[in-house]
Formats: C-alpha cells, sequence, structure tokens
C-alpha cells in the first residue's frame, strides 16, 4: 500500500505533492480554526438580538415576568424604612387634626413571600371631616398601606365629636 502511495506521488510530481499538502493543511485549518470561530460568531449574534430586544422592548415571556415582578416588588418600601412611614402617618393626623391614642402594632412575615405586613389598629378622635382627611392624607402620603377597616362611633348624637378605629395595613419588601 505504502509502495502504490509513493507511486502516485511520484506521478504527482514536487508541485502536485505541494499542493496535495496545502490542501490538506487547509482542510486542517478549516475544521481547527473557522468552524470554533463560526460557532462564537453564532453567539454573538443571538447575544445581539437578545440586547436589541431588550432595548427595544421585546422580551421573552420570562424576561417579561421577571421584570415585571422586579417593578412590583420595587413598588414597596424597605422593611428597614417603617420608622419614617409610621411618621408620615403621625405627621397626617397632626395635618387633620386628629388625635390618636396609643394604638396596637404587629409585623407579620408570610412564610414564602417576600412581602411583611406592618397592621396597625389606630384610635382616631376628631370631626368627621378631619378623619376623613386623615385617612385620605395617609393613603395619599403612605402609598404601600391600606385602609383596611374603619369603624366610627359617636357618644351622642348632636355631638361633632367621634371616635373612629382605622385598621391599616402597611406592605413592606422584605428582600432588601
Amino acid at each position: 500500500m505504502t509502495l502504490k502511495l509513493h507511486e502516485r506521488l511520484r506521478t504527482l510530481g514536487r508541485s502536485g505533492v505541494a499542493g496535495l499538502a496545502l490542501l490538506l493543511l487547509a482542510a486542517l485549518a478549516y475544521v481547527t480554526l473557522v468552524v470554533p470561530l463560526d460557532q462564537k460568531i453564532d453567539g454573538l449574534r443571538m447575544e445581539v438580538a437578545r440586547t436589541q430586544a431588550r432595548m427595544t422592548g421585546r422580551l421573552s415571556p420570562a424576561e417579561r415576568s421577571d421584570r415585571a415582578l422586579t417593578s412590583f416588588y420595587g413598588y414597596f418600601p424597605r422593611a428597614d424604612s417603617s420608622p419614617l412611614w409610621l411618621g408620615k402617618i403621625y405627621d397626617a393626623a397632626k395635618e387633620a387634626g386628629v388625635r390618636l391614642a396609643s394604638g396596637e402594632y404587629e409585623f407579620q412575615r408570610v412564610e414564602g413571600l417576600r412581602l411583611g405586613r406592618y397592621r396597625m389598629s389606630l384610635p382616631v378622635q376628631g370631626s368627621y371631616e378631619q378623619v376623613r382627611e386623615f385617612v385620605a392624607v395617609v393613603l395619599k402620603e403612605v402609598p404601600a398601606a391600606s385602609l383596611d377597616d374603619i369603624a366610627l362611633r359617636r357618644e351622642d348624637i348632636g355631638s361633632s365629636e367621634l371616635e373612629a378605629r382605622l385598621r391599616l395595613t402597611l406592605y413592606m419588601d422584605l428582600s432588601q
């Protein structure tokens, strides 16, 4: 077999052997250099397409869902900022002219959820208009708060003062 190979190489001559060697070298270079670079170029093209899609708003459903969830949780204040928000509630009481008696406060952490609830039961005294203004200011100034319940009571029908019991919940992001 080697005799046949030598005979064929001799018939090709020096230039034929050199051409054959260059052809084999080119094939080897293609397999070892060009094919991996083509794969890398394809990967980079996919990355460019994803980046362009993100920049133009065309996101995959999973990316849209992740962004929406991140945006949702970004709405809620950090758990360690609760004194600031409680201060805003007390400032709203002063602004509305209502009196706040000592209330009940309870922080609840729900297992498996990223949000915590700071529940407050606040006894408030003032006129109906003052209580209504207080609630409106709290809901405006503390956007992560909800009014869960309100109970109004008046000592006698002729009195302009009433007692209100408000149940508020302040939702906090626990992950930060």
